[in-house]
């Protein structure tokens, strides 16, 4: 069974589109200045261009070279200069299950009614007539000899636990539908593409200052040398900018729930709003992910409570988790009200946004 060509992002960053052992970018991509992030080597196999990178092999090669003697390895799609191996990327399956077995679990949480507690109730005994007590008792086994000329006594009535709970249980298990998972996951890979671009600007903007203030103070001898790293930084961070608007024009065009709160008729070029907007789109980030982080906990109280029985605990995790839920999805309604802002404010993306739709 042939290998899937799965999904490999550049590092944000760098121009490098290979994963060294070490993190970085290798050595014939280190240190080159091109403005284009696709100025890669060929096919280390022919003479083609690159589009996929073996992981077996740790080899970059084309389309060709992957469909046949690469065909059972592990394989990447890059953004390479052809970009044809794109279309035949998918998502591994460990990924697929991962998905499921989440959205499982929150199912679970929110359509599970926790069964009714147990309760005693207290019945008074059927009164005894004087004719019952006088007429001559059965003989017995001595064991099944039950007394019944005392005083009415009270008896506790046991009940079981019902199987109402058990039902509900399988029936959030088995009747999914997995339609909705699949686009929650398109939306987190794109929302993902943007939050990694942003977050690679903003740390180029840093080092871009602090290079700054080391030319200020640097001697005249070494102006030089620092002015063309100043320049190739400035380049890079370019590099990032524009896949970001890229980013921001993807989300609008592929998700229908930002695409209709954008308004058309505001068109402005404001840089310090844009740059106010990606800002606060970061601080977002950063709250979803300690929301995340708390509903991970969760996620594994509740399942240590379904094992313990536990359905008082299951109830109450279940509820601070739909709080969770609703302030991330708050968020995320921010966040998406950020990007319309953001094309409302920049002519970059407003034209990203028509190339668009005129391809479309």
């Amino acid at each position: 069974m042939s290998a899937v060509v799965q999904h490999l992002e550049p590092i944000p960053g760098t121009l490098c589109r290979s994963l060294a052992s070490s993190g970085r970018a290798c050595d014939d991509c280190r240190d080159k200045t091109a403005a284009s992030p696709t100025a890669l080597r060929n096919c280390t196999c022919c003479t083609s261009a690159v589009d996929v990178w073996c992981y077996d092999c740790n080899r970059h090669i084309c389309l060709d070279c992957c469909k046949t003697h690469h065909a059972t390895h592990q394989r990447f799609a890059l953004l390479g200069p052809q970009g044809s191996s794109i279309g035949l990327t998918t998502w591994s399956s460990e990924f697929e299950d991962m998905v499921r077995g989440a959205m499982k679990k929150q199912m679970l949480v929110e359509t599970y009614t926790p069964p009714p507690p147990i309760v005693e109730s207290s019945m008074p005994a059927s009164p005894i007539s004087e004719a019952q007590l006088a007429s001559p008792k059965r003989s017995l086994p001595g064991d099944a000899v039950v007394d019944l000329s005392g005083s009415p006594q009270k008896h506790r009535k046991t009940m079981q636990r019902p199987d109402e709970g058990v039902s509900s249980l399988t029936e959030a298990l088995t009747s999914l539908d997995t339609s909705s998972s699949a686009d929650a996951v398109f939306k987190d890979a794109i929302i993902d593409e943007y939050d990694r671009w942003n977050e690679a600007v903003a740390a180029i903007d840093q080092n871009i200052k602090a290079h700054a203030s080391r030319l200020a103070q640097a001697a005249t001898a070494d102006i030089p040398v620092l002015n063309a790293q100043l320049v190739s930084m400035r380049a890079e961070q370019q590099e990032a900018v524009d896949a970001r608007n890229k980013a921001v024009a993807k989300a609008i065009s592929y998700l229908p729930e930002i695409h209709g709160l954008l308004e058309t008729n505001k068109q402005q070029d404001i840089p310090i709003a844009v740059m106010s907007y990606h800002a606060k789109c970061a601080k977002i980030r950063s709250e979803r992910i300690d929301i995340g982080a708390k509903l991970a906990t969760m996620d594994a109280q509740v399942e240590e409570a379904i094992v313990a029985d536990d359905y008082e605990s299951l109830a109450t995790i279940g509820n601070a988790m739909e709080e969770l839920k609703a302030k991330k999805n708050a968020l995320d309604t921010e966040r998406d009200k950020h990007f319309c802002a953001i094309a409302h404010s920049s002519p970059a993306v407003r034209k990203l946004l028509a190339e668009a739709k005129a391809s479309s």
